[in-house]
């Protein structure tokens, strides 16, 4: 063998090592995530999610700079399951009346549905070819972070995009009644109510109780929120005249608000 095809054979083996030694790292940092993962799913399982926030965190710190070409789109679903084990962090706190944590739980979670959406778009230049099967979900939950925080203006645009953007396999969530509740706890309660575009989100939840599946408790949220914005807006004739026209709806149990109507 001559000095030029012993360079080339040296040169090719070298470069094959580099390559083995890559794809061993691969491979091996994927097994690793995949145990990540894992773990995150049992704590979330077991209802310990600040345990699975951790773990998702620390997943999102080590691989972020790397995902787009390793894991391409489908890697926006660890910053969605991040973002709702901070969700669910965010409500516990909100229950036990802890409101800087609540705040700070929102706050997290909203972030994480945004790098969610944004930096892990399907179909995107430059990046490994995958799904990210969270993208249009993601703005359900991202408006759901927002109205914790009390961004309801935000929460509404979000809403909004979800429904000009979704595709028939995504689901409206929590449910298509849940989603009318919300838009009209936020219509009711952001800066400058809109009283009635808040009350036809309402009365089409309500109405449709069965069919799109409303919460009772999603249905005392938004009457609580209309009672508010009536109060503060001084315009207690939008209240009577809801519970007017809807006063056969209102008289099912399990709601006692019949009791109210004049």
């Amino acid at each position: 063998m001559n000095m030029k095809s012993s360079r080339l054979s040296c040169i090719f083996s070298t470069c094959l090592i580099s390559l083995l030694t890559l794809s061993l790292i691969g491979e091996a940092e994927a097994q690793n995530l995949n145990d990540q993962m894992s773990a995150a799913n049992l704590a979330w399982k077991q209802r310990k999610y600040d345990k699975s926030q951790a773990i998702l965190e620390r997943i999102t710190t080590n691989y972020s700079g790397r995902a787009p070409m390793l894991y391409g789109a489908k890697f926006g679903t660890i910053w969605y399951r991040k973002g709702l084990s901070e969700l669910k962090l965010a409500n516990q706190a909100k229950r036990n009346n802890a409101g800087e944590d609540s705040d700070k739980w929102f706050g997290e979670a909203a972030k994480s549905f945004e790098e969610c959406y944004k930096k892990y778009p399907n179909g995107a230049p430059g990046m490994a070819k995958s799904t990210n099967t969270a993208h249009k979900a993601c703005l359900q939950r991202w408006a759901e972070a927002n109205m914790g925080l009390g961004e309801y203006k935000k929460a509404i645009d979000l809403y909004k995009k979800f429904m000009a953007e979704r595709e028939p396999r995504d689901k409206i969530l929590p449910s298509p009644g849940g989603y009318y509740i919300n838009l009209a706890i936020c219509n009711f309660l952001m800066e400058k109510a809109k009283i009635p575009e808040g009350i036809r989100n309402f009365e089409t939840a309500l109405k449709n109780k069965d069919k799109m599946r409303t919460s009772d408790t999603g249905i005392f949220a938004a009457f609580l929120a209309l009672s508010q914005s009536v109060i503060k807006e001084n315009n207690e004739a939008a209240m009577v005249d809801f519970l007017n026209k809807n006063r056969s709806d209102l008289a099912k149990p399990p709601y006692p608000l019949f009791e109210y109507t004049p």
